[in-house]
């Protein structure tokens, strides 16, 4: 193996594709099995919920403090995070979800701050459960639009005014008096906040049902906390879901699993984001990773493929620069590959003989897109060039060019030719020798026949004589075709019916004939036996049909879709006393040869007499007839 300046990419889809994932399965592959916490993140949190527990035994507005402002650190690390790691993750759920913690995070700070005793903005009880509702709808909507398409790319600049949209119009709303009252001093919560609790917790649990469904769209370092950070914020809503005192048992339960919560999102993105880059922030990397490997191995394979190639092969670019020789190229004009990189034909000096052709074509193969193929001659050597677009998003960006010396085979092809036309020549001086012993065979018989006195044996010798010409007149037509295979047996009718008319001293006033139109083209072997059927029973019908008026006849020759040759000789003579039989006793020597060659043929014969005599011949078509 060799390197070569392949500087033009090569398009490979399919195998990115498969790349892309096989990296995926190697990638979790590699992974041992996840637990949802390590146990070191699980004593961290057990130990913060036991001092967030003490503390509430202690102070509740503290507790309440602290648990909050736990949860908005978290809520602000998770955005970090995710904003500034959003091109290396290659998880677009994960920005959505850290963008609405951002703001999830800044209601909750200002329900902290309003909430009743920390002394900061004193408001009443009712807008700090309101601002409580108001973040954990935009919690509850942000995860269930972030797992619901998990692959849907969100743009930064996008989501992140959006969100702050949706944020003012919620602290506007509650500030301005909008928003409907959540809590009444002596009754506790409202109607509202209850339904607005169940569509939150509705909200999670259709997040959970899409997240379990989805599994495997969600890295398996993310999946387990993920999934049960979803649990602990549905605890943490049916917590809230009916209270009188805000600072009862229901109230430390529901902080403590929004504690839970917090931490498992912490341990699922921070986590998994900071301390396994390998998995996640790299996990790009080393999909890329394995897809240039996939490259590498396909062009290694390439490279492979076309050093085993004997042709030699070589791509152009649009400007006629050498882009990639194989081997053989490199042997075939004497130049290695680095030598012509990257150069036209002309600056790399390669024959303008061949080159220039080949220029031509990849002209004409970018012009129209599509392969094209020319044969060029170097003095003795004949090559063939073949020209295939290399296609990209613009159109052709290559042409590959392949040159194949075909100089065996085209001199081989010239014997054949040769050896076919020696072949031809010899069988038509066959078929000329055929015809001119058999018409000196029937000039013998006529010669021996006017020494004869007795009528009927002249008459004999002179239907020999008649019978050999018809078998020479096919041998005439086959030495006057190009082809020798077959004889265009229509023409052969016409021919034979004139030197009968003329034989017979028959006039076309007395009979008028009707011959088939165009050509049908019988094999020899067919031909031969059909040319004596149709001489006797067109000599019959001269002979034996016609009255001193005359009258027609008719001659119909077809090939049918059935693969059937259909022969029809039909006059319509009245002379009484005409006997067509094709055997036995009562048969005339001609008509009995009819029946013998229609047998030959593995024909059939049928006579209709209605008006006149019509004989009907069929026989199997052979190989190579057609009718024109």
């Amino acid at each position: 193996m060799h390197p070569h300046p392949l500087l033009l990419p090569l398009p490979g889809v399919a195998g990115i594709h498969a790349a892309r994932m096989d990296g995926n399965r190697v990638e979790q592959g590699r992974n041992p099995p996840i637990r949802v916490i390590g146990l070191g993140n699980a004593a961290g949190m057990l130990a913060v919920m036991v001092i967030l527990a003490l503390l509430w035994s202690r102070s509740y507005l503290l507790f309440h403090t602290l648990a909050e402002l736990f949860s908005v650190v978290v809520a602000f690390a998770v955005f970090v995070v995710t904003w500034y790691s959003r091109d290396w993750i290659g998880r677009n759920y994960l920005l959505l979800i850290g963008v609405g913690q951002l703001f999830v995070g800044g209601v909750d700070v200002l329900h902290t701050v309003t909430y009743r005793g920390v002394g900061i903005l004193d408001v009443g009880a009712d807008p700090p459960t309101q601002l409580w509702l108001a973040a954990r709808g935009l919690e509850a909507a942000t995860f269930l639009v972030a797992v619901w398409s998990p692959h849907l790319r969100w743009r930064g600049r996008i989501v992140l005014p959006a969100f702050a949209a949706i944020a003012a119009i919620l602290v506007a709303a509650v500030f301005t008096g909008w928003f409907p009252r959540a809590y009444a001093e002596g009754t506790g919560v409202t109607p509202f906040k209850v339904v607005t609790e169940v569509a939150v917790c509705l909200a999670f649990v259709a997040a959970l049902w899409r997240v379990r469904r989805r599994r495997g769209d969600f890295d398996p370092q993310i999946y387990p906390p993920l999934l049960v950070c979803v649990l602990a914020k549905i605890a943490t809503e049916l917590s809230f879901l009916w209270y009188v005192d805000v600072t009862g048992l229901t109230h430390l339960v529901g902080h403590l699993f929004k504690v839970a919560g917090a931490w498992l999102l912490l341990c699922a993105v921070v986590e998994t984001g900071l301390k396994r880059p390998h998995a996640l922030i790299f996990g790009a990397m080393r999909r890329e990773r394995a897809l240039s490997d996939e490259v590498a191995r396909h062009a290694t394979t390439l490279d492979a493929v076309l050093d085993a190639t004997v042709d030699p092969v070589m791509m152009v670019d649009p400007q006629f620069r050498i882009r990639f020789i194989s081997r053989a190229a490199e042997e075939f004009f004497g130049r290695s590959a680095q030598e012509v990189a990257a150069r036209t034909w002309r600056q790399a000096g390669l024959p303008e003989a061949l080159m220039a052709p080949v220029e031509d074509l990849c002209r004409t193969v970018l012009d129209g897109g599509v392969p094209a193929t020319e044969e060029l001659g170097l003095g003795a050597t004949r090559l063939e060039v073949q020209a295939s677009p290399v296609v990209g998003e613009g159109g052709p960006g290559a042409v590959v060019v392949v040159l194949r010396d075909v100089s065996a085979r085209k001199a081989m092809e010239d014997d054949l030719k040769a050896s076919l036309e020696d072949k031809n020549v010899l069988m038509a001086e066959v078929h000329h020798r055929v015809k001119n012993n058999l018409q000196i065979v029937s000039s013998i018989l006529q010669m021996q026949g006017w020494r004869m006195t007795d009528p009927a044996l002249r008459a004999q010798f002179e239907q020999a004589c008649g019978r050999i010409l018809a078998l020479a007149k096919v041998h005439e037509l086959l030495y006057a075709q190009e082809t020798l295979a077959s004889v265009d047996f229509v023409q052969y009718v016409r021919a034979l019916c004139a030197d009968l008319f003329r034989l017979y001293g028959v006039s076309d006033s007395h009979i008028a004939l009707a011959l088939p139109p165009g050509s049908l083209f019988l094999p020899v072997g067919t031909a031969e036996p059909l040319a004596l059927i149709v001489h006797e029973l067109v000599s019959n019908a001269v002979k034996h049909a016609f009255c001193e008026r005359g009258g027609s006849l008719r001659i119909e020759v077809a090939l049918e879709a059935g693969g059937e040759g259909v022969l029809v000789v039909a006059d319509d003579g009245t002379r009484p006393g005409r006997v067509m039989a094709f055997e036995g006793e009562s048969a005339s020597l001609g008509l009995r040869m009819v029946g013998v060659l229609v047998q030959q043929l593995r024909g059939r014969i049928e006579v209709r007499s209605q008006r006149g005599v019509e004989v009907e011949v069929r026989f199997p078509v052979a190989s190579g007839s057609h009718l024109l």
